[in-house]
């Protein structure tokens, strides 16, 4: 126990000297004393309170410096708020946020009182406040974090106080004092591309304008008071970014092709917005985009619609704060575009998912960058014709889409389709609820579920292959307009039932070599985070049922052994996956023999035939597409279920494409 305690004892002196040097010695910090030595007793309970101790360096960086803080209210002129969230149930928070609102006053009150009225509000996640909302703060994020989130409130918009970039980098902290409330002054087209070039992912934008000045105006008080007067169009955009650059003078406004009075907001060039000819290219993009004002929109504020009653109500209702829901229900009719940027799909992932407003089912897409830029054509066909019946949502941000969706689930080489229809719940059942028998009958209208009832939304999902993508897209997206689908429950990856076992280097020559049982076999080689030989391996798992089902697994053992093994008898592994056919006689191999991938079945089969001499796998037939897809549908998992149904439906398949060429072969009935 005495081991817990010296660790106290070291947290109370990082206390003592932290507060001493922070303060000037003028805190007390024995109130801190009892606390910090109780923290002793709670590490000695660890199984309850997952408390760990600080170092010094680790708790002077959660800790926002007084002067910089001083320096970031100057630059405001009006009321500024400053919201402190922490998490009162966890201890390390409730010791951090007393500390850090100490710093905050005391530098509030001894630097700031001739700036501006600062208020100080402590905000615990577990009170309900609308300001969560606002803020775009949620209980799990204040959770993660390792001490209180500071939010800083003016003008009606927020800004979350990072201590790390605050506490940090001289020139770092410089770039995020400009970002903070005012916007950055450009005066060259090298700076509005150095601008765009924080344009880090698909959805970021930087907003430009040109604001004329008066001979001998001073150009920052001409913007302070420019933004002052058109505070609710600041703060309108700076709920879609805080990326906002001024040019004031007239003959680089001309270069950039700007206009008084226009807002500007340049996007990233990429295959979502039709400047998939400027992506890898060996090419200053963002210069080109500052000087040519490409992939761009144009639009000007609609001040009629800024001063009505309909705007003003809303904000009212808002409690005079510019939320998330705010912005995005105004945001279109507060401003009139004059020139648009087509998107092919919404890269607003994030905001989309956790929205609950949508008019039409949402379609979200994951693909990575590199298929993407090789099967964009075909996507854009493939979603033409839908535009109307869905909201397509994309990212090619993996730990953005693995945030919402359980990506694994799926091999990298597939594109991930999801469609939400938040027109539909799915509210949660008790455990002592009766069991349902159809499914459907749980699915009730959003509008019907009681408010603060915990529900799910309606979800669908089918693998689509990138061999005839457009294809595969139409079919998912008709499968769903027609009520095929059925809601799936997001779940950790799957193992697919399969009579191939695994072995290793130390199993291998007793499972084989020495096996008296094994005359003959298959061995697949594979790798963990190879996209072919996840795929090639659910066929093989299904064609080792295949082989169970029509009595001649016996003759025909199927094994699976990782790339990482070193066997004498294959030699080494120059890439993967790779199927090897293996023969003894008398005890001893006496062939080896690499054979086909499993997804080109029919090579595959010939190969065995040729090799073992049965003649029973001739009856042996497989769609590899149909088995997958089976797999990742959960199909195969259920009680019953035939492993040949992928024939009954490739028979199916077969008719009605046989049907659809006579169809078209059919004259048509032209009317004159």
């Amino acid at each position: 126990m005495s081991r817990y305690f010296s660790k106290a004892q070291k947290t109370y002196s990082h206390l003592k000297s932290f507060t001493r040097s922070s303060y000037g010695g003028s805190f007390n910090y024995k109130p801190y004393l009892y606390t910090t030595l109780s923290m002793g007793a709670l590490l000695a309970t660890q199984k309850y309170f997952k408390i760990q101790t600080a170092t010094k360096a680790e708790m002077n960086a959660l800790y926002i410096d007084k002067q910089r803080l001083k320096q970031m209210f100057e630059l405001i002129s009006d009321e500024i708020t400053v919201y402190h969230f922490y998490d009162s149930q966890n201890p390390l928070h409730d010791e951090f946020n007393q500390l850090n609102s100490y710093v905050l006053k005391e530098a509030c009150k001894k630097n700031c009182a001739e700036i501006a009225s600062i208020d100080i509000n402590e905000l615990d996640p577990h009170e309900e406040s609308k300001l969560m909302h606002a803020t775009k703060m949620n209980k799990a994020q204040i959770k993660a974090q390792s001490a209180p989130v500071l939010v800083l409130k003016s003008n009606c918009s927020f800004k979350t106080i990072d201590n790390k970039v605050v506490n940090g980098d001289e020139e770092n902290f410089r770039v995020y004092l400009r970002n903070l409330t005012r916007s950055q002054h450009v005066t060259s087209i090298n700076e509005l591309s150095a601008a765009l070039k924080n344009n880090k992912s698909l959805n970021d934008c930087c907003v430009a304008y040109y604001l004329p000045l008066r001979e001998g105006q001073d150009h920052k008080k001409a913007i302070s008071e420019f933004e002052e007067r058109n505070i609710m169009v600041f703060n309108l955009l700076k709920g879609e970014t805080e990326n906002i650059a001024v040019i004031t003078d007239e003959e680089l406004a001309q270069k950039c092709k700007l206009e008084p009075s226009k807002f500007y907001a340049y996007f990233k060039p990429s295959y979502i917005n039709g400047f998939e000819n400027l992506v890898d290219k060996d090419l200053n993009v963002e210069y080109l985009q500052a000087y040519e004002g490409i992939c761009r929109d144009e639009f000007v504020p609609n001040y009629d619609y800024l001063s009505s009653d309909e705007f003003l109500g809303s904000i009212g209702d808002h409690e005079n704060m510019f939320t998330e829901k705010l912005i995005s229900e105004h945001f279109d009719s507060a401003f009139e575009r004059t020139t648009t940027t087509e998107f092919l799909l919404n890269p607003n992932f994030e905001s989309r998912w956790e929205s609950d407003e949508a008019d039409v089912p949402q379609c979200f897409i994951y693909i990575p960058d590199e298929y993407m830029k090789k099967y964009i054509f075909e996507i854009k066909n493939a979603l033409e014709d839908y535009k109307g019946s869905f909201e397509f949502i994309y990212t090619n941000n993996y730990s953005v889409a693995n945030k919402y969706l359980f990506l694994d689930e799926f091999p990298d080489v597939m594109p991930f389709f999801v469609i939400v229809d938040k027109s539909k719940k799915i509210p949660v059942r008790k455990l002592t609820d009766e069991p349902i028998k159809n499914f459907e009958d749980v699915i009730v209208d959003s509008e019907n579920v009681p408010e603060g009832t915990p529900f799910y939304y309606t979800k669908y999902k089918e693998p689509i292959f990138l061999s005839n993508l457009t294809q595969e897209i139409e079919k998912f997206l008709e499968k769903y307009l027609e009520g095929k689908m059925t809601h799936y429950y997001q779940t950790e990856k799957m193992v697919q039932y399969t009579r191939v076992k695994e072995i290793c280097g130390d199993t291998f020559k007793r499972e084989i070599v020495n096996n008296p049982k094994v005359e003959q076999c298959i061995i697949e080689v594979f790798k963990h985070d190879c996209p072919s030989c996840m795929y090639n391996g659910k066929v093989f798992n299904a064609f080792s049922r295949k082989l169970e089902k029509n009595g001649i697994l016996n003759q025909l053992p199927c094994f699976r052994l990782a790339i990482d093994n070193k066997i004498p008898y294959l030699g080494s592994f120059a890439y993967s996956p790779i199927y090897f056919f293996l023969k003894k006689e008398d005890g001893k191999v006496t062939e080896i023999s690499i054979i086909d991938i499993p997804v080109k079945y029919e090579q595959f089969k010939s190969k065995l035939i040729e090799y073992t001499g049965i003649e029973k796998l001739k009856e042996i037939n497989l769609v590899p597409k149909f088995q997958v897809k089976y797999h990742f549908q959960q199909e195969d998992l259920k009680p019953g279920f035939d492993i040949d149904q992928d024939l009954i439906d490739k028979a199916k398949e077969d008719e009605e494409q046989k049907k659809k060429e006579e169809e078209e072969k059919k004259p048509k009935n032209i009317e004159k």
